[in-house]
């Protein structure tokens, strides 16, 4: 009976022995996978990293290249309107100088008057032999100085024969740092795919906010509330595992990149510490300054007229609260600095980022459409805490105003 009942048992405990080990098993597989995940989520921000700086160097050279593009256009403009402007003069010299021609040789033609003429007759051939006498020196200086012209408009056109091979050549340039640009923003996009299971998500949660937010305010204020929500909370005297942010603000100073996970915290570095080291997102010509009432529905911020194609870039190291199109300011990015801070950058054509993710100073984030009349317009405002303030002040280059 002992036997039989200990059969069983013995047989039980084995089977709880051999679940054991299987769990114990699964346990394992399931670690060494979360490890090989964990040790490949790092390359890929280590990827990720590397093709931010590569992206902000690009972007730099764009950015030389585009000015050297648009001073070349400017100086093949201005060429084109000097040729104009002397092509009319050469032919008003030249219509002047057929009539002063065609009158010497009429009077080359009129035999001169016969002795036994009026005393009247006489005067007025000896004034008009005086007048041709007097005339032949202003013709030797119209012909010299028509000369001239033909000599200048010639040189003028050749001039803008090279301007136009110059910027032929700046545009191809250009064209070519252009394709570097897109390549490695293929090669990011492809890895913050593979890092973020959330990207679809974040497309959804931006329309819906679009749908609802009212204004700039309002959306500001409902990222803000997503946030915090999304953030898990710290214990007491809790840190973060890893610092996310620090501005980028001098070359010597160490920057510290964010965690590219869905989760972000605010960043170490204080964006007040920023006053007067940004740069602009974008190279031209101010239009519109914070506070203008000449401009009622953009007197938040700044409006800058820029070349055609030209790219933004973000100012400061941040976070993409919002990518999309939002009310009438068309396609919207909105970056998260920290400290309740806000950059709003619209007018653009194309955004090369999205909802979630960490962007570096000087890193592109878009560009302004393809178009020369009516000139891009790019706006940009700064808000705390959802109310907008002078972004002047913040900027390092002065600023020339239109």
């Amino acid at each position: 009976m002992a036997f039989a009942i200990g059969f069983p048992l013995a047989g039980l405990a084995q089977q709880g022995r051999e679940d054991a080990e299987q769990l114990e098993q699964l346990r394992d597989e399931a670690s060494t996978r979360q490890v090989l995940l964990e040790e490949k989520a790092t390359r890929t921000q280590t990827q990720i990293r590397n093709l931010q700086v590569s992206l902000i160097d690009v972007a730099a050279r764009i950015d030389q290249q585009n000015q050297r593009s648009v001073i070349a256009e400017d100086h093949l403009f201005r060429l084109q309107q000097k040729e104009t402007v002397q092509t009319k003069a050469l032919l008003a010299d030249q219509m002047a100088l057929r009539q002063v021609l065609a009158a010497l040789q009429r009077s080359e033609m009129s035999p001169p008057p016969p002795l036994a003429v009026s005393a009247g007759d006489m005067l007025a051939a000896v004034r008009a032999n005086i007048l041709l006498g007097a005339t032949a020196p202003e013709l030797q200086s119209r012909a010299k100085t028509l000369q001239k012209s033909l000599i200048e408009l010639k040189a003028v056109r050749v001039e803008i024969q090279t301007g136009q091979q110059e910027l032929e050549q700046q545009m191809a340039a250009l064209d070519i740092e252009q394709v570097q640009l897109q390549s490695l923003l293929g090669q990011r996009q492809k890895l913050e795919t593979e890092l973020r299971g959330d990207a679809r998500l974040a497309s959804n949660q931006v329309r819906t906010l679009s749908e609802r937010a009212a204004n700039v305010r309002e959306l500001i204020r409902q990222l803000e509330a997503e946030a915090q929500k999304s953030t898990p909370s710290l214990k007491p005297n809790a840190t973060p595992s890893q610092p996310v942010l620090a501005p980028r603000l001098k070359p010597g100073r160490q920057r510290l990149v964010a965690s590219l996970g869905p989760v972000w915290h605010s960043p170490t570095g204080r964006f007040t510490d920023s006053r007067g080291q940004l740069e602009l997102p974008v190279q031209g010509l101010v239009l519109a300054r914070f506070g203008e009432a000449e401009n009622p529905d953009k007197i938040g911020g700044m409006v800058i007229r820029t070349s055609r194609r030209a790219q933004i870039i973000s100012p400061y190291d941040a976070r993409v609260a919002f990518a999309g199109k939002f009310r009438n300011y068309g396609r919207l990015l909105i970056l998260d600095v920290g400290e309740g801070y806000h950059m709003v950058l619209s007018g653009l054509a194309v955004t090369y980022v999205v909802k979630g993710q960490t962007v570096l100073a000087g890193e592109p984030v878009g560009k302004m459409v393809d178009r020369r009349k009516p000139a891009p317009e790019f706006y940009l405002e700064f808000r705390k805490l959802g109310q907008p303030f002078d972004p002047e002040p913040w900027l390092k280059k002065a600023i020339k105003a239109g």
